[in-house]
């Protein structure tokens, strides 16, 4: 239900609903977009108690269309008209037009111009009031939800101002001069703010402000700009590739930003974007939880906006360079959930390198030269998805023992078979056998682009970005990029 409401011109209403979500009416009738079937006047529904939330020159608007129907009812029951005649109501209504009123009046209703109110039957009674909604240009055809007005989620900028754009819901990117046509043309509830030195700036719309769109500094305090959904490190070099990165658990803004400056020194200083990704550690743990339930969180819905905005970039540039994005721990697990947000052709062009991931980026799901990359000595994967590392780490170490996959795979299953088998029924043990073979063919297919790092090993346990391991793969990528 709206609890206020204000005319912003002859053809435009704002409400507002309890939640403070701004709504829009225009055009259509009068009476629609003043939930006021009967036209009231304001002035008239003291006595009657009616709850109006807002006025438009003379009449009242209604938080709904029964409660505007409801006032229209108590009105005419009121101790003013009970007693009166058609004859009077249509004076009401139409005082230089009263003959012609009271002709329609009549017509619609099949009752005579003398007919007093508290005479009519309950079915006449409402006959009238339809009539009169109906006189004063009220039709259901126009009766449907007002236009509620989407909100700036978030704003993304380069340090340089020269890419500003706005995140409208978790759908719709917008220039900043296209924010500014929504605003005007009541299509985006946002505010407009002019400087004295004559910049623009948007802000969120105050819950104290009503009567303006446009307001001067001064009068309207500090300049606090929207959240910001990206961040940006680095100059824009000619012919870049368009580098991303998403960090993972438990990263300040400042460590964040340090991660992303180390990509933009292997480099040598390009422009490298990053999606925001700062919690406190908690928040995060319960968040990446629920990500592993493919939970769609906020920062999923940023991450979506983030790489189709790094595709924008790319389509910018005449060479369509590449659209490289590293991603550490969570910063995986939300990659792997905004992939599901984009299209085939997509994703497709999305080059991802995962490090320490808390999910790896399953083959076929971007680009071919995409790769999952962890240490022997980092643990968030382990426990992440311990099942297919264990796999992994035992094919690693068989192979560094001379084994190849098949033979590491042939002792698993036998292991299976004695801490899980308690039979000596063969036919049992072969099924189990086929069922194994089976899950660890299907591990194997998913970890083929997954590289495991035991060299430059820093710490018996080690998972930060910046751990010697991970950079100097991530210098290499880098540098292969540079050099095409």
């Amino acid at each position: 239900m709206f609890k206020k409401a204000y005319r912003y011109d002859d053809e435009t209403v704002f409400y507002f609903d309890e939640q403070d979500n701004k709504y829009v009416a225009k055009g259509a009738n009068l009476t629609w977009r003043l939930n006021n079937p009967g036209l009231l006047p304001s002035r008239s529904l003291a006595k009657i108690k009616c709850k109006i939330i807002g006025t438009h020159h003379q009449y009242a608007i209604f938080p709904d269309f029964q409660m505007g129907k409801n006032a229209l009812r108590s009105w005419m029951r009121s101790s003013k008209y009970f007693d009166s005649s058609l004859k009077e109501i249509a004076k009401h209504y139409q005082s230089g037009y009263a003959e012609s009123y009271l002709k329609q009046l009549c017509e619609l209703t099949g009752l005579t111009s003398q007919t007093k109110l508290s005479s009519l039957s309950s079915i006449d009674f409402e006959k009238l009031l339809n009539a009169i909604q109906k006189l004063a240009g009220f039709s259901f055809e126009n009766d449907h939800p007002f236009s509620l007005l989407p909100k700036i989620t978030a704003k993304f900028h380069s340090k340089d101002r020269t890419i500003e754009s706005y995140l409208v819901g978790y759908e719709t990117i917008l220039s900043k001069q296209e924010a500014i046509q929504w605003i005007e043309s009541h299509e985006l509830d946002a505010v407009i703010v002019h400087r004295k030195e004559g910049d623009v700036y948007l802000r969120s719309r105050p819950g104290h402000h009503f009567n303006q769109i446009h307001f001067q500094q001064e009068e309207y305090g500090s300049n606090k700009e929207f959240k910001d959904a990206f961040r940006n490190v680095g100059t824009e070099e000619p012919e870049q590739c368009v580098w991303g990165f998403i960090n993972g658990i438990s990263n300040s803004a400042q460590q964040a930003l340090q991660s992303a400056n180390l990509i933009s020194k292997h480099a040598n200083g390009e422009r490298v974007w990053s999606l925001v990704n700062d919690a406190k550690f908690l928040g995060n743990l319960i968040e990446a939880a629920a990500q592993k339930l493919n939970y769609r969180s906020e920062v999923v819905k940023f991450g979506v906006q983030f790489l189709k905005f790094l595709i924008e970039l790319s389509d910018q540039s005449p060479l369509k360079p590449p659209i490289v994005v590293f991603a550490h721990s969570q910063g995986a697990l939300i990659i792997d959930l905004a992939l599901d947000g984009l299209k085939s052709e997509e994703r497709n062009r999305i080059h991802i390198y995962t490090f320490g991931g808390a999910a790896f980026i399953p083959p076929g799901k971007s680009h071919p030269n995409t790769l999952n990359n962890i240490s022997i000595a980092d643990p968030i994967p382990r426990i992440a998805m311990q099942g297919l590392v264990k796999v992994l780490l035992r094919i690693y170490e068989g192979e560094k023992m001379g084994h190849n996959s098949s033979q590491v795979v042939a002792q698993l299953i036998q292991e299976d078979i004695d801490a899980y088998v308690d039979t000596q029924n063969q036919t049992v043990v072969d099924e189990f056998k086929n069922q194994r073979q089976q899950q660890y063919e299907n591990a194997l297919e998913k970890s083929l682009n997954i590289s495991i790092i035991d060299e430059n090993i820093s710490s018996f346990w080690e998972h930060s970005f910046a751990i010697p391991c991970y950079q100097e793969v991530v210098r290499k990528i880098i540098n292969q990029y540079r050099q095409k």
